[in-house]
Parts: C-alpha cells; structure tokens; sequence
C-alpha cells in the first residue's frame, strides 16, 4: 500500500502518486502535535519542500495544533524513514536542487510557521460582523423613512378626505333660508331624508309637504301628521316656534 502512494524506488519522486497528489491539492494542511516533531520524518519534509515548490505556501497552506517544536534545530540529515531507502531517494531530490542548510532553513519556517488560516477566519469575521452591523443600521434607516413617509402620505389622504366629505343634505336638498325653521329642524333631526312617502323640500311652499296643513290664507302652520313617515330620533325643541298648531 505504502510502495503504491510513494511509488516505486526506480521511479522518479516528482512523479510518485504522493507528490502528484499534492500537486492537484488545492491547499496544504500541516497539523502539529505535543508528541513527535513531525519534521523528523523524511516524508513530512519531502511535502514541505514540494508544497513550496508548488506554490501552494504561504496563501494555500493551513495550519493548526500546537507549535511545540519551534525551536527544534535538527536537521532534515537527521530525519527518519520506514525505509532508507526512501530517505536517500528524497535527500538525493532535494539536494539537486538546494544545498542542506538551505533546506533546513526551509524546514526551520515550517516550524515556527504561525497560524494563517485562523488569522484569515479572524478577519473574515470581523468582516461579516461590520457587514450585519451595516445592514441593521441601513434597514433601521429605511424603515423610519419609510414610516415617515407613510405618515405624510396617511395625513394626505385625511386632508383629502376631509376636503371630499359633503355633507348630504347640504348637497342634496335646497337652501333652508325661505323655509319655515321650526320645520327644518323637525326634518333634520328626525332623519328627514329616510322618511316614507316624503317630498319635503321639494317645494318653496311648505303648505304643500305631507303631513303639513296650514291656515286657509297659507300664513300659518296648524297641524302635523306625520305618523306614516318613520321619523327616526328626537323631535327637536325648536317645535315649540310653530304657536299655531
């Protein structure tokens, strides 16, 4: 199972499933333990040195645990392997390429490599909260326009209201001025408009509404008979000006 991740000994390590599954590896996550200097194994430093030469540290390496070990100064010489094997196959890789200071210089940085992916979050939500922040005080401020507006637009429409407001019987029947005064209260009062077989105000001549019976000259008011007209109400006072009933 090992000999298929690494590859075999006669293949080239850049071309080993390990490495190119890293390769296609959208990040690199490194977890620290109290326990063991991961770095004194020969594989964890072989996917150290090819994560930088992927490109893949800083901006896609994640790591997390404790950084016990940072100042540990053993050499990647001093790594171990399952197999020697593979410590001369990697050691003979990377020391084509850089001299053995420099990978433990390399190695070293991992060591003492800090926490990005939290300070990334830290930020991110330090971000989110200043957006909600935002958002709560921009819907605050809408929604009092909004109340505000709808305030003036309900005030509007009262004036508007109270401007169309006629009242009927203002409207609906003719000018009180030449009739009988004492009459137009009883009409108005006792829900004139609403009464059965009515033609009051219809003519200028009181003398000619139902119910009403004048004097032979038409100068006075003698009788009422109005109980076929449902009044509805109370009579007014103001019958008391007609005297001649």
């Amino acid at each position: 199972m090992i000999a298929k991740k690494v590859g075999a000994i006669d293949m080239p390590l850049e071309e080993s499933p390990f490495v190119l599954a890293l390769k296609r590896a959208d990040s690199l996550v490194i977890v620290r333990n109290r326990q063991c200097n991961m770095y004194s194994r020969i594989w964890c430093v072989c996917e150290a040195m090819f994560g930088m030469e992927f490109g893949m540290v800083p901006n896609k390496t994640l790591v997390t645990g404790p950084d016990t070990f940072s100042d540990d100064t053993r050499s990647c010489t001093e790594a171990e392997a399952s197999q020697n094997s593979d410590k001369r196959r990697i050691m003979g890789y990377l020391t084509k390429k850089m001299t053995v200071g420099e990978v433990d210089e390399k190695i070293m940085e991992f060591r003492q490599m800090k926490l990005p992916s939290k300070a990334r979050t830290r930020w991110k939500l330090y971000l989110l909260m200043l957006m909600v922040i935002m958002i709560i005080i921009l819907s605050s401020v809408v929604t009092i326009l909004l109340t505000w507006k709808s305030k003036e637009s309900n005030s509007e429409n009262i004036d508007n209201i109270d401007a169309d407001i006629e009242t009927p019987e203002l409207q609906q029947y003719p000018s009180c001025a030449q009739f009988d005064q004492s009459l137009l209260a009883l009409y108005y009062t006792t829900g004139g408009n609403k009464w059965r077989m009515n033609n009051w105000l219809d003519s200028d001549n009181e003398c000619n509404w139902s119910g009403v019976t004048c004097s032979p000259d038409s100068s006075r008011i003698t009788e009422l008979n109005l109980a076929d007209k449902n009044l509805i109400g109370s009579i007014s006072g103001e019958i008391g000006g007609l005297t001649n009933l």
